[in-house]
């Protein structure tokens, strides 16, 4: 079968790629998608307003696909778009600067054809860095956390402590984004993470596969690494509407416990200190005997600045004990 059949014929999986001034990227992004052992797909390409050359390194690149230009809206637009035009049952949402392995599709697509009561399967991404340095490193750590992580079921109680798993390694029924009305357009940041909640919070049941599905490529213009104070704006407006569900009010106290530190740490990053004593005090409210978060509130009396330098230095240690543990 061929990925781009003609109107008669409705693929299995469509592949929705966006793209906003990454020519150097998608055409890479693009054969990895044609190098799929599964073969009943469809690509398409949101080019979220480009000035580079994208359009024409997707004519270079060969590979068949349908290509849509429209003005630049954002990356949840983008992917919206992209859901219009799909044909297909299950969506593989693709960045143009990440890749999929070669059976990825075939992995992801058979698990759900064998598992309809799943709203979304995702497996593993490969972090690795577009200059060659650094050591690709696996997104997930099995049995280094608490809870049981990466998890299956209904995600809600982890999801609401941190996104986990990147949107490329994941493969979705089409009707179930539909059922949630999409992406967020007014959100510029976190837009994949936000979906995640509100379909969890619906009930929705989420399947993690133990395989490597996906890379995900670090370089200078990364979302999640620029414009920290913006990606917090589109965090709180997302956890202001989650916190008022009845699925977040339903939750475990230890959770919103933990959810809460999830928000400090955030806010301290985002040298947002008010905020960050706000959720903290809110994490002592549902479990007065979190240590952490009366260390956190002391170690705030002298700004969000020391607080950071511990985080990095945790953050730094985890890498390391990741990187040991999957060599």
């Amino acid at each position: 079968m061929n990925s781009q059949r003609g109107p008669e014929h409705s693929p299995k999986v469509s592949v929705i790629i966006s793209s906003y001034n990454y020519a150097r990227f998608v055409g890479e992004a693009l054969q990895s998608v044609a190098a799929q052992t599964w073969e009943d797909y469809e690509i398409i390409v949101v080019d979220d307003g480009s000035t580079d050359e994208t359009r024409a390194a997707v004519e270079r690149s060969g590979v068949p696909c349908q290509y849509i230009y429209q003005e630049n809206q954002g990356a949840a637009a983008a992917r919206n778009t992209g859901l219009r035009a799909a044909r297909g049952e299950y969506v593989n949402f693709l960045d143009a600067d990440d890749l999929l392995y070669p059976q990825s599709l075939e992995l992801m697509a058979g698990y759900l054809d064998q598992h309809p009561d799943v709203a979304l399967v995702y497996g593993d991404a490969i972090y690795f860095y577009q200059d060659g340095s650094g050591r690709p490193t696996r997104r997930f750590s099995r049995g280094l956390r608490t809870p049981p992580y990466p998890p299956s079921g209904n995600m809600l109680e982890v999801l609401v402590i941190n996104s986990v798993f990147n949107p490329a390694a994941g493969l979705v029924r089409k009707s179930r984004v539909l059922d949630v009305d999409g992406f967020k357009r007014e959100l510029r940041y976190a837009e994949d993470y936000d979906l995640w909640l509100r379909m969890a919070a619906q009930g929705y049941t989420f399947a993690y596969i133990d395989q490597a599905v996906a890379k995900y490529r670090i370089h200078g213009r990364n979302k999640i690494f620029v414009q920290p104070q913006k990606r917090l704006r589109s965090l709180v407006k997302i956890w202001d509407q989650l916190t008022q569900s009845e699925a977040f009010q339903a939750l475990d106290p230890q959770v919103k416990a933990l959810f809460y530190m999830h928000v400090a740490k955030a806010n301290i990053w985002g040298g947002q200190a008010r905020s960050a004593r706000q959720a903290l005090r809110q994490a002592l409210e549902h479990n007065p005997r979190l240590y952490k978060a009366y260390l956190a509130l002391t170690g705030l009396i002298f700004g969000t600045g020391p607080m950071r330098i511990l985080l990095a230095l945790r953050r730094q240690a985890f890498r390391n004990l990741r990187r040991w543990f999957w060599r």
